[in-house]
């Protein structure tokens, strides 16, 4: 390990991080977290789900690109089904991409993106006694 990477333990989550090289070049950091962590694979659905079906009210209209909406639409199933096959790397790539084309289409802000993808905190689950 040269001197610029040292592997940190905080949390239960392995770092490894490589600061800025003497000739300039950039930082590197990549965190393992641990299983579970982020997003669940369920939620991601659910967030393409409702991506399907909202992009089927942009279908047709004049004030957005017919290709672009489309590329979206067939994107959206194939992005589900690498969440349901436990490809989360990728399905987050494609989900990503989508979220992406969907700001710059103004479809959503950046505001109502970032409220998609936050977790469902302070939703207490229903306790069955």
């Amino acid at each position: 390990m040269s001197k610029f990477e040292k592997e940190t333990q905080k949390d239960g989550i392995s770092r490894n991080v490589r600061g800025s090289t003497d000739d300039g070049g950039s930082a590197l950091v990549h965190v393992d977290r641990p299983q579970g962590a982020g997003m669940l694979n369920a939620k991601c659905i659910a967030i393409l789900a409702m991506y399907s079906k909202n992009l089927e009210l942009y279908v047709g209209s004049p004030a957005f690109d017919a290709n672009k909406i489309k590329h979206m639409q067939t994107m959206v199933p194939k992005a589900t089904a690498f969440f349901e096959g436990g490809r989360r790397e990728k399905g987050f790539r494609w989900l990503g991409f989508i979220q992406g084309a969907l700001w710059a289409e103004g479809i959503y802000s950046i505001e109502d993106l970032k409220e998609h993808n936050r977790p469902d905190m302070g939703k207490e689950e229903e306790k069955e006694e």
